[in-house]
């Protein structure tokens, strides 16, 4: 074992950094769970309930005998002079309280304390707010959760325990004139809520963001597929971008006819060039990623009055919606955004939608009407206005 994990520093650091991470947080669950088998075993004593006091000693003693062992793998696996310190920022505010505080630990829980205290995450909001780590209010703590970018939810929980543990010691220490630690108000649901928002700050796109990825695809069909979309141009299984044809496009007023659609759609002079461009692709670029290069080659379209068209359709009739699905996936792993879907497109037009009502209209909230225009604007059913309500609320 020990020269496997010798082997895992010296070849893949950042791997053994990983796999020690995720060791400590089940070090740390485990200890929680001692924890409630203690309360347990007290329980069972006070009833004089012997069965179960022998019952819960016996596994707490198995644990404590796995435990053990994997306090050990995770010592082996510690890069302490290496990577990890590397990554743990050289200018801290109070760094004296900080030791202090890690020196209370054992070596290996000390190693883990001082990766989260000591992160740039942690130093970058000292420096931004002037004020150490233990002054953080409850909305900062929060923050700081979710610019430390853990991995999973139970992550997010260890460091929030290690803040709340440095905090209760600086109040100790009278390094704080309120004996009242913010973290202790934070719950499970709040950290997953914080979590849960970033994740879908990543996951919809702005205007800028859009422009940006339409201006580095090979295609002009795949630029106009994501403006459409951002345009609020969907349909139940993307059939109105499906059934999109060349004579739906008003070029000089602006608009597009649209499958199951009372009222024509009014489109962006951008998303008009960008169609027009399509219209009149021919080839489509297919780039092919190898070890020692990118191999390009062009495959011809066919020729027919759809917009949106692909490589090997020889029929006249339009796109399928399976093939449609790929077309995206594909244009996903393109631009690199895991995140990315036709519906998460479709849903920041929608954000965006209701940004410009906002400004251009100078108004501070949305009612029930706007958020019915929004609807409609989306080809959406106006009776569907709350959910557009709820999206557009819980992404501010």
């Amino acid at each position: 074992m020990k020269k496997l994990s010798e082997l895992m520093k010296k070849d893949f650091p950042d791997n053994s950094i990983s796999i020690s991470k995720c060791l400590h947080n089940l070090n740390e669950i485990i200890n929680s769970t001692m924890g409630d088998i203690n309360e347990k075993i007290n329980a069972a004593f006070y009833r004089r309930d012997f069965d179960n006091l022998k019952k819960y000693s016996n596994l707490a003693n198995c644990i404590d005998i796995y435990q053990k062992k994997l306090v050990e793998i995770i010592g082996l696996l510690d890069i302490k002079n290496n990577t990890i310190e590397n990554r743990i920022s050289t200018q801290t505010i109070n760094e004296d309280l900080k030791t202090k505080f890690l020196n209370k630990y054992s070596e290996n829980t000390r190693y883990y304390m001082k990766y989260i205290i000591l992160s740039d995450a942690v130093r970058k909001m000292e420096e931004t707010s002037r004020k150490d780590l233990c002054e953080f209010t409850k909305e900062e703590l929060l923050q700081l959760i979710v610019n430390s970018k853990p991995y999973s939810l139970q992550s997010a929980i260890t460091q929030l325990s290690v803040f709340r543990k440095y905090i209760d010691f600086a109040i100790t220490e009278w390094h704080l004139t309120s004996d009242i630690n913010p973290a202790n108000f934070i719950k499970i649901d709040d950290v997953k809520n914080v979590l849960d928002k970033e994740a879908m700050q990543s996951k919809y796109l702005t205007k800028e963001e859009l422009i940006d990825m339409v201006n580095s695809l090979n295609n002009a069909i795949d630029a106009a597929l994501l403006m459409l979309l951002f345009e609020g141009v969907k349909g139940e299984a993307l059939n109105e971008i499906i059934n999109l044809q060349k004579d739906d496009i008003d070029y000089d007023n602006g608009t597009l006819k649209l499958v199951g659609r009372d009222e024509l759609k009014r489109i962006s002079r951008q998303t008009l060039y960008i169609l027009k461009l399509a219209t009149n692709q021919k080839e489509y670029t297919i780039i092919v990623n190898t070890e020692k290069r990118n191999l390009g080659f062009t495959k011809r379209l066919p020729d027919n009055e759809y917009i949106i068209r692909t490589t090997g359709l020889r029929s006249k009739g339009p796109v399928k919606y399976r093939t449609l699905l790929a077309k995206i996936r594909s244009i996903k792993d393109e631009i690199g955004n895991p995140s990315l879907t036709a519906t998460s497109i479709w849903e920041s037009g929608m954000i965006h939608y209701a940004k410009e009502i906002m400004n251009q209209r100078n108004i501070a909230e949305l009612s029930t009407e706007h958020y019915k225009e929004i609807s409609r604007w989306a080809g959406r059913s106006e009776s569907l206005w709350f959910s557009t309500k709820r999206l557009i609320t819980n992404f501010k």
